[in-house]
């Protein structure tokens, strides 16, 4: 992935995710993210009790999509389909926790929160949209 791919990923703090739900439905919901250095993994801590959790939290992965950008001065997206599922390994949420603390510091007073939960999003497609180019970039995976 290019430099200004990742700058863009790292310069927005918030996304639209869509979830497929227990049901077959899908539910959509504007959170902020985090991502590794590399984006390849995005986290998102959410209420347990949250309609995007409820089809997580027995440990299995389902569909996803999330979409960053939403500034019509800007007019770029990054929009991307993969698997979500809840952190349950202790170990693995650590590192986690410390990427999403540092981007959202205000989230921080969750941290404890028997109702948190912190959901890992891995892309398997992608696609980088800027419209105002000229002409119009579109990168994808």
């Amino acid at each position: 992935m290019n430099e200004g791919i990742k700058n863009f990923i790292k310069s927005n703090r918030i996304c639209v995710v869509s979830v497929l739900r227990p049901d077959g439905s899908i539910h959509a919901a504007t959170v902020h993210y985090s991502s590794n250095e590399d984006a390849t993994e995005f986290y998102v801590a959410t209420s347990r009790k949250s309609r995007k959790a409820e089809s997580l939290l027995s440990g299995e992965s389902v569909k996803a999509s999330m979409v960053i950008g939403f500034r019509e001065e800007e007019m770029i997206t990054y929009q991307m389909d993969g698997n979500i599922s809840a952190i349950t390994d202790e170990v693995q949420l650590a590192p986690v926790k410390e990427i999403h603390y540092a981007m959202h510091p205000f989230a921080k007073k969750f941290e404890g929160d028997p109702e948190t939960v912190f959901l890992i999003f891995k892309p398997e497609w992608w696609r980088y949209s800027a419209f105002k180019e000229k002409p119009p970039v579109f990168i994808e995976s």
